[in-house]
């Protein structure tokens, strides 16, 4: 794992880019503290056939509600996110 040192307005850039769905890095971080896997909602359906319980629904919270919820759950490692290409 490498990390980069940058200035606060290059972390700006990085962490807020418009038109990104970040839904994704969010469920990320609940299923490792849930101890579950992430399922795309086109699949939602069967996975609720086959008996699984849906622990959270990660598709309208931001990054930044998630860290607060979760940061002290978290370990002090920088965090990248994904883009949905």
């Amino acid at each position: 794992m490498y990390s980069i040192k940058t200035t606060p307005q290059q972390e700006k850039l990085l962490t807020k880019r418009k038109g990104i769905n970040y839904s994704a890095n969010v469920a990320t971080v609940y299923a490792s503290l849930l101890k579950g896997v992430l399922v795309e909602e086109s699949l939602e359906k069967r996975i609720k056939q086959s008996g699984l319980k849906k622990l959270k629904d990660a598709r309208n919270e931001s990054p930044e509600s998630c860290f607060k919820r979760c940061k002290n759950n978290l370990i002090e490692v920088q965090l990248l996110a994904s883009t949905q290409k």
